[in-house]
Protein backbone atom coordinates (compact mmCIF):
# COMPACT_ATOMS: atom_id res chain seq x y z
CA UNK A 1 0.00 0.00 0.00
CA UNK A 2 0.97 3.45 -0.82
CA UNK A 3 0.86 6.50 0.82
CA UNK A 4 1.12 10.23 -0.94
CA UNK A 5 2.94 12.86 0.73
CA UNK A 6 5.15 16.28 -0.12
CA UNK A 7 8.96 15.22 -1.31
CA UNK A 8 11.34 17.99 1.13
CA UNK A 9 12.91 20.12 -2.08
CA UNK A 10 10.68 18.99 -4.89
CA UNK A 11 8.88 20.88 -7.73
CA UNK A 12 5.13 21.05 -7.30
CA UNK A 13 3.75 18.03 -8.94
CA UNK A 14 5.98 15.10 -7.36
CA UNK A 15 4.34 13.02 -4.97
CA UNK A 16 6.55 10.79 -2.91
CA UNK A 17 5.50 7.36 -2.92
CA UNK A 18 6.53 5.35 0.01
CA UNK A 19 5.35 1.54 0.50
CA UNK A 20 5.77 -0.88 3.18
CA UNK A 21 7.16 -4.18 2.26
CA UNK A 22 7.50 -6.48 4.56
CA UNK A 23 5.19 -8.10 6.71
CA UNK A 24 6.86 -8.63 10.31
CA UNK A 25 7.34 -12.40 10.28
CA UNK A 26 6.76 -12.68 6.49
CA UNK A 27 8.95 -10.38 5.29
CA UNK A 28 9.06 -9.76 1.06
CA UNK A 29 11.17 -7.05 -0.04
CA UNK A 30 12.77 -6.02 -3.34
CA UNK A 31 13.71 -3.95 -6.42
CA UNK A 32 13.14 -3.89 -10.00
CA UNK A 33 14.83 -3.68 -13.17
CA UNK A 34 14.54 -2.97 -16.74
CA UNK A 35 15.06 -6.82 -17.68
CA UNK A 36 12.67 -9.13 -15.51
CA UNK A 37 14.30 -12.79 -15.93
CA UNK A 38 15.36 -15.52 -14.41
CA UNK A 39 17.90 -13.93 -11.89
CA UNK A 40 20.46 -16.01 -9.94
CA UNK A 41 21.72 -14.09 -6.69
CA UNK A 42 25.09 -14.78 -4.93
CA UNK A 43 24.87 -16.06 -1.75
CA UNK A 44 24.25 -14.05 0.82
CA UNK A 45 24.54 -10.38 -0.92
CA UNK A 46 22.33 -10.15 -3.95
CA UNK A 47 25.37 -8.13 -6.69
CA UNK A 48 24.76 -4.61 -6.57
CA UNK A 49 26.08 -4.04 -9.76
CA UNK A 50 22.90 -5.24 -11.56
CA UNK A 51 20.74 -2.59 -9.60
CA UNK A 52 23.62 0.25 -9.72
CA UNK A 53 23.18 0.25 -13.33
CA UNK A 54 20.29 1.65 -13.04
CA UNK A 55 20.61 5.40 -11.71
CA UNK A 56 16.63 4.79 -10.61
CA UNK A 57 17.25 2.25 -8.08
CA UNK A 58 18.98 2.64 -4.41
CA UNK A 59 19.89 -0.27 -2.58
CA UNK A 60 20.43 -0.15 1.55
CA UNK A 61 21.78 -2.71 3.00
CA UNK A 62 21.11 -4.07 6.97
CA UNK A 63 23.10 -5.84 9.51
CA UNK A 64 21.69 -9.49 10.65
CA UNK A 65 23.39 -11.71 12.74
CA UNK A 66 22.80 -15.46 13.84
CA UNK A 67 23.71 -19.65 13.39
CA UNK A 68 20.12 -20.61 13.60
CA UNK A 69 17.03 -19.53 11.50
CA UNK A 70 15.28 -18.68 15.09
CA UNK A 71 18.43 -16.22 15.54
CA UNK A 72 18.09 -14.71 12.09
CA UNK A 73 14.47 -14.16 12.59
CA UNK A 74 15.20 -12.16 15.71
CA UNK A 75 18.10 -10.55 14.30
CA UNK A 76 15.51 -9.51 11.23
CA UNK A 77 12.56 -8.35 13.51
CA UNK A 78 15.62 -6.12 15.80
CA UNK A 79 17.40 -4.47 12.90
CA UNK A 80 15.00 -4.47 10.17
CA UNK A 81 13.58 -1.19 8.40
CA UNK A 82 11.55 1.08 9.69
CA UNK A 83 8.23 1.99 8.06
CA UNK A 84 6.37 5.35 7.80
CA UNK A 85 4.68 4.03 10.65
CA UNK A 86 7.31 2.95 12.91
CA UNK A 87 7.20 -0.98 12.57
CA UNK A 88 10.46 -3.11 11.87
CA UNK A 89 10.09 -4.47 8.78
CA UNK A 90 12.29 -7.44 7.22
CA UNK A 91 12.68 -5.35 4.56
CA UNK A 92 11.69 -2.20 2.96
CA UNK A 93 11.01 -0.69 -0.25
CA UNK A 94 9.54 2.89 -1.34
CA UNK A 95 9.19 4.09 -5.03
CA UNK A 96 8.25 7.54 -6.04
CA UNK A 97 6.70 8.95 -9.37
CA UNK A 98 6.53 12.55 -10.13
CA UNK A 99 6.03 14.59 -13.08
CA UNK A 100 6.01 18.16 -14.38
CA UNK A 101 5.57 20.03 -17.66
CA UNK A 102 7.81 23.11 -19.17
CA UNK A 103 5.74 26.59 -19.76
CA UNK A 104 4.46 28.01 -22.71
CA UNK A 105 4.65 31.70 -23.31
CA UNK A 106 2.54 32.01 -19.91
CA UNK A 107 0.65 28.98 -19.40
CA UNK A 108 1.93 25.27 -19.23
CA UNK A 109 2.51 23.06 -22.06
CA UNK A 110 0.87 19.69 -21.60
CA UNK A 111 2.01 18.31 -24.81
CA UNK A 112 5.24 18.18 -23.01
CA UNK A 113 4.51 16.66 -19.97
CA UNK A 114 7.05 13.87 -18.29
CA UNK A 115 7.46 11.60 -15.94
CA UNK A 116 9.76 9.31 -13.81
CA UNK A 117 10.49 7.61 -10.87
CA UNK A 118 12.90 6.39 -8.21
CA UNK A 119 13.09 3.33 -6.13
CA UNK A 120 15.03 2.26 -2.64
CA UNK A 121 15.12 -0.79 -1.20
CA UNK A 122 16.16 -1.93 2.16
CA UNK A 123 17.85 -5.69 2.15
CA UNK A 124 19.20 -7.42 4.78
CA UNK A 125 22.62 -8.90 4.85
CA UNK A 126 23.53 -11.87 7.23
CA UNK A 127 26.81 -11.77 8.51
CA UNK A 128 29.59 -14.30 8.56
CA UNK A 129 27.14 -15.94 6.71
CA UNK A 130 29.89 -18.42 5.33
CA UNK A 131 30.68 -19.55 8.73
CA UNK A 132 27.12 -21.37 8.99
CA UNK A 133 26.48 -24.61 7.91
CA UNK A 134 25.55 -25.55 4.06
CA UNK A 135 21.79 -26.27 4.78
CA UNK A 136 20.86 -22.78 6.68
CA UNK A 137 23.24 -21.08 3.96
CA UNK A 138 21.02 -22.59 1.53
CA UNK A 139 17.39 -22.06 3.21
CA UNK A 140 18.74 -18.03 3.43
CA UNK A 141 19.73 -18.00 -0.02
CA UNK A 142 16.72 -19.60 -0.95
CA UNK A 143 15.20 -16.62 1.40
CA UNK A 144 16.76 -13.65 -0.12
CA UNK A 145 15.87 -15.13 -3.51
CA UNK A 146 12.19 -14.94 -3.13
CA UNK A 147 12.20 -11.63 -1.60
CA UNK A 148 14.27 -10.00 -4.07
CA UNK A 149 11.94 -11.27 -7.19
CA UNK A 150 8.75 -10.57 -4.80
CA UNK A 151 10.33 -6.74 -4.62
CA UNK A 152 11.04 -6.98 -8.49
CA UNK A 153 7.38 -7.00 -9.21
CA UNK A 154 6.73 -4.05 -6.53
CA UNK A 155 9.27 -1.94 -8.42
CA UNK A 156 7.59 -2.63 -11.42
CA UNK A 157 4.21 -1.17 -10.49
CA UNK A 158 6.14 2.09 -11.19
CA UNK A 159 8.83 0.98 -13.47
CA UNK A 160 6.40 -0.59 -16.35
CA UNK A 161 3.11 2.64 -15.18
CA UNK A 162 5.05 5.97 -14.28
CA UNK A 163 5.16 6.57 -18.17
CA UNK A 164 1.56 6.63 -18.14
CA UNK A 165 0.89 9.27 -15.55
CA UNK A 166 2.39 11.62 -18.94
CA UNK A 167 0.65 9.96 -21.62
CA UNK A 168 -2.88 10.50 -19.86
CA UNK A 169 -2.01 14.37 -19.20
CA UNK A 170 -0.73 14.80 -23.09
CA UNK A 171 -4.13 12.79 -24.08
CA UNK A 172 -6.19 15.03 -22.44
CA UNK A 173 -4.75 18.17 -23.42
CA UNK A 174 -5.21 17.01 -26.81
CA UNK A 175 -8.71 16.71 -26.38
CA UNK A 176 -8.86 19.71 -24.14
CA UNK A 177 -6.80 22.50 -25.83
CA UNK A 178 -8.09 24.59 -22.70
CA UNK A 179 -6.98 21.92 -19.95
CA UNK A 180 -6.26 23.78 -16.74
CA UNK A 181 -3.15 22.97 -14.38
CA UNK A 182 -5.86 22.29 -11.50
CA UNK A 183 -7.43 19.52 -13.76
CA UNK A 184 -3.82 18.29 -15.65
CA UNK A 185 -2.86 17.36 -11.89
CA UNK A 186 -5.77 15.61 -10.75
CA UNK A 187 -5.52 13.74 -13.97
CA UNK A 188 -1.81 12.67 -13.04
CA UNK A 189 -3.21 11.52 -9.61
CA UNK A 190 -6.15 9.60 -10.71
CA UNK A 191 -3.15 7.62 -12.63
CA UNK A 192 -1.06 7.39 -9.68
CA UNK A 193 -4.10 6.08 -7.62
CA UNK A 194 -4.50 3.52 -10.73
CA UNK A 195 -0.44 2.49 -10.20
CA UNK A 196 -0.95 2.53 -6.60
CA UNK A 197 -3.83 -0.13 -6.48
CA UNK A 198 -1.61 -2.37 -8.81
CA UNK A 199 1.31 -2.20 -5.77
CA UNK A 200 -1.28 -2.84 -2.95
CA UNK A 201 -3.34 -6.01 -5.10
CA UNK A 202 0.35 -7.52 -5.48
CA UNK A 203 0.93 -7.69 -1.63
CA UNK A 204 -2.99 -8.53 -1.20
CA UNK A 205 -2.67 -11.80 -4.34
CA UNK A 206 0.53 -12.83 -2.58
CA UNK A 207 0.20 -12.42 1.20
CA UNK A 208 3.01 -9.96 1.20
CA UNK A 209 5.18 -12.97 -0.76
CA UNK A 210 4.06 -15.70 0.95
CA UNK A 211 2.89 -17.83 -1.53
CA UNK A 212 5.88 -16.85 -3.47
CA UNK A 213 8.45 -18.69 -1.11
CA UNK A 214 8.95 -15.36 1.10
CA UNK A 215 9.49 -17.44 4.34
CA UNK A 216 12.89 -18.28 6.62
CA UNK A 217 12.01 -22.06 7.31
CA UNK A 218 13.08 -23.91 10.13
CA UNK A 219 15.23 -26.83 9.16
CA UNK A 220 14.73 -30.27 8.85
CA UNK A 221 15.99 -32.70 12.12
CA UNK A 222 18.89 -34.18 11.58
Amino acid sequence: MNDAKPCQEEPRGRPCIERPSAERGGAPIGLAIAACGALLFALFNPPEDRYLASPRINIKYYDIEGSTPEELRRSLDAQGPLDRKGIRRYAYTRWRIWWNWPRRGTGPDFSRCKADYQAEVFLPRWKRAKRAEPKLQASWNEFLNAMVHHEMEHVDSARLNYQSVAKRVQDAFAVHPDLSEAEAEAIAQEELTRIRLIDWTLDRRTKHGKTEGVELRDLPPQ
